[in-house]
């Protein structure tokens, strides 16, 4: 979640019906008007407007290991994609150091569980969210006027997070079941593997087309 130091500001608009000259009078109400804390559920940022999967907070330890340990895996991702799609076989020079090798496979499930644990905890926080975000716009209707739009599409913008962190989550859940069956050397489930796999691939064009979405709107 976010903070931000430009909040939604509600201006509730008011009509005199007694005014014979029928004159519309209009007052600004800023956050301690309406006592929503707008900072508090915002997702907006001055200079991250589009919150994403890479972000690092700054002294946050967890992120930032997990950032590097993806820039790393991001490199096993891509060959053992070439490898599934024919383009490259299982005598490749790189396939055959990183993939085969058990050091990569390792940092590969150490990678994956921090990021499922990080995936998690993101999109609990994301819910929590905009479920209190949805409860105080709730209590204030009446003051809703032209910022109507504006506040929906902040939900919009929850929903969209929580969808790719959902996607995120499952991806990397199918990536560590296949890395499991790599270390191990077993072909006992090659079913399941054989499932993620496609899965992954399905998840992947997925949050292309909700990019892609995203982009249009």
């Amino acid at each position: 979640m976010v903070h931000t130091s430009n909040p939604i500001h509600l201006d509730p608009v008011y009509s005199d019906d007694n005014d014979d000259d029928d004159n519309t009078t209009i007052r600004n109400t800023n956050n301690n008007d309406t006592g929503i804390p707008y900072e508090k559920y915002s997702l907006n940022d001055s200079k991250n407007k589009n919150p994403s999967r890479e972000s690092i907070p700054k002294g946050n330890l967890e992120d930032i290991i997990v950032h590097s340990f993806e820039s790393i895996c991001a490199l096993f991702d891509n060959i053992y994609f070439l490898k599934n799609i024919g383009i490259i076989n299982e005598n490749n020079f790189l396939y055959k150091k990183l993939n085969k090798s058990q050091i990569g496979s390792k940092i590969w499930l150490i990678t994956l569980i921090l990021s499922l644990r990080k995936s998690y905890k993101k999109l609990k926080k994301t819910i929590f969210a905009r479920i209190q975000y949805k409860k105080e716009l709730k209590k204030f209707n009446n003051y809703l006027n032209d910022k109507t739009q504006s506040n929906l599409n902040l939900l919009k913008n929850y929903d969209k997070i929580i969808i790719n962190t959902i996607l995120d989550f499952f991806q990397d859940l199918f990536y560590m079941i296949i890395i499991i069956f790599d270390i191990l050397k077993t072909s006992k489930y090659q079913k399941l593997k054989s499932w993620c796999e496609y899965s992954s691939y399905i998840i992947s064009i997925l949050r292309i087309f909700n990019s892609s979405t995203r982009i249009i709107k």
